[in-house]
């Protein structure tokens, strides 16, 4: 819906999807709500309102080995048997979510003012046995115990697993100014943020439901409390050093304050843990960006980045924590474009310090993923990207990217880092009538594990478990117009089919299934057709 009320503009948007998705008993339900007004508060004040409230419900599976799909095939995901940890009714998850902000834009003494205070939860709430992979009924058993930790009943066929709630709040406000001064253009501001997460596991007999307790007394795997508080102001200056060509130098702190206040911390054994750390950072950046003509700009850019430890550390180390992750991001690009064409290009290199990366250890309450310092990586690669229209109906679309992510040191390759994307297909529209298109992606060959932790608790650097590449098809078509049934404004109606040749590929890697140890992974979906109507009011 879309409509002005006086000096008010309102825009609303709701949706739901339903999708029983291409895995086995995976089914997928989303709702979402989203309004945005838009009010006049004089000639220069602007008050904006935007609030987007989103619910899910899922079933959530952690991967297949390459046993399990070449007996069930590609789609094995859960099953229907509640004797089985693979029951999907063990291993359902929701998600809810919502963003709200509220945004004045003005002008007060020379200066453009643009201010927002918003809001942001997530809460995720989720049922998992203790291996949703694992199909052999003889793996089951759940032990149950008393308040002080003694074993007392066990049902040997019963199915174990754990619930868990993790809650996320966030406030914060951002100001930014800006004025003209000199021979440019000044630009100051800053972000405040408060992180409140509050997050329980407890250990359950799923066939039951009934709660079993652990082998120290206590309820719960884990109980707790973190925050997490940012402060970072920043200055820039835009300065017109000649027609065409503009100099932005800019400097920015960083501060981040991690806390937690554990009644249990996850730790052999669980006890109570109140620690906190703050990890804080100046960081210069310089751009050059040249107007070479009315088509055609080129640019530079070199900045410091700066990435603080997530909370797994200080839960871990107490106060003790990794150094933060620091960068030195580097990038020349270009950009033309005319009615008929336009392309993009750019060369990039990021060079880390304090590479955090994640790796995985047994926590006690199960596996348990955790960040350690790699020293250093550097990631650099070429992207480019254009657009060539035959018609106003008809273009040509193309992406590609050539990467190389290494740590420093060796010839380690960063998991998850493809060696190269790509995309090209034909995109139809006008703003009436049939629009659709016919898109390939590509994405290049990659590792799914660059480290290990040895039996002493070192961690040790090394490739395993090489992903090919693979593509996909993808196509769409559909149609609108600005006309609707029953006096609406308009309507639209498209029909979307993903990986159209049912290509069948590995595309992740999802960790090892605890019982046997074997890897498992995610595959690309096969063909999968989705219908989408809207109706604007």
């Amino acid at each position: 819906m879309d409509h002005n009320f006086g000096d008010t503009g309102v825009f609303a948007e709701v949706s739901k999807e339903s999708s029983d998705t291409f895995l086995s008993h995976t089914r997928d339900d989303r709702k979402h709500l989203f309004l945005k007004t838009v009010s006049a508060l004089g000639d220069d004040t602007t008050l904006t309102f935007v609030t987007s409230v989103n619910r899910e419900r899922q079933n959530t599976v952690q991967g297949a080995t390459l046993d399990q799909i070449a007996q069930h095939g590609w789609r094995f995901g859960l099953g229907d048997d509640p004797s089985l940890q693979t029951y999907a009714g063990y291993n359902g998850a929701s998600y809810r979510s919502s963003f709200t902000y509220l945004g004045v834009t003005s002008t007060l003494g020379g200066w453009t003012v643009d201010n927002k205070v918003y809001f942001n939860d997530f809460d995720h709430a989720s049922d998992k046995t203790s291996d949703p992979t694992d199909t052999d009924p003889s793996h089951n058993g759940v032990q149950f115990y008393d308040a002080a930790g003694k074993k007392t009943t066990k049902a040997a066929t019963d199915v174990p697993g754990k619930r868990a709630d993790n809650g996320f709040h966030a406030y914060g406000d951002v100001l930014r100014l800006a004025r003209e001064a000199g021979p440019g253009r000044l630009q100051v501001g800053a972000w405040v943020e408060r992180n409140d997460d509050a997050r329980w596991q407890t250990p359950v007999d799923f066939t039951t439901g009934a709660a079993t307790g652990t082998k120290y007394g206590y309820a719960d795997n884990y109980r707790l409390k973190d925050t997490t508080d940012t402060f970072q102001p920043y200055v820039q200056y835009d300065w017109k050093a000649a027609e065409g060509v503009t100099v932005s130098p800019g400097l920015r702190y960083s501060s981040v304050r991690r806390g937690i206040d554990a009644e249990l911390n996850k730790s052999t054994p669980p006890a109570p843990l109140k620690a906190s750390a703050t990890y804080d950072a100046w960081l210069p950046s310089i751009s050059v960006h040249d107007q070479l003509s009315h088509d055609w700009s080129a640019y530079a850019q070199v900045a410091k980045g700066f990435l603080a430890p997530p909370v797994n550390v200080i839960q871990l180390n107490g106060a003790r924590g990794l150094d933060p992750e620091l960068t030195t991001n580097y990038q020349l690009g270009t950009a033309y474009a005319t009615r008929e064409f336009n392309f993009g290009a750019d060369v990039y290199r990021v060079d880390f310090g304090n590479y955090i990366s994640q790796t995985t250890i047994d926590s006690g309450a199960g596996s348990e993923s955790v960040y350690v310092n790699a020293g250093g990586a550097v990631y650099k690669g070429i992207e480019v990207e254009g657009t060539y229209a035959f018609t106003r109906q008809l273009s040509l679309y193309a992406n590609a990217s050539l990467n190389h992510a290494t740590y420093k040191g060796g010839s380690v390759r960063v998991a998850g880092t493809p060696r190269a994307t790509a995309a090209i297909g034909l995109i139809y529209g006008d703003k009436q009538g049939l629009f659709g298109s016919l898109m390939t992606k590509m994405v290049g060959a990659q590792y799914g594990v660059d480290n290990t932790t040895d039996a002493k608790g070192t961690t040790v650097f090394a490739n395993s478990q090489h992903l090919g590449g693979y593509s996909s098809v993808d196509a769409a078509l559909g149609y609108r117009a600005d006309q609707g049934p029953w006096g609406t404004k308009g309507f639209s109606v498209s029909l979307d089919v993903n990986n159209l040749f049912n290509a069948r590929k590995l595309t992740a890697f999802a960790g090892n299934q605890s019982v046997s140890g074997a890897p498992l992974y995610f595959g690309l979906p096969g063909r999968g057709a989705f219908v989408d109507m809207a109706v604007k009011f």
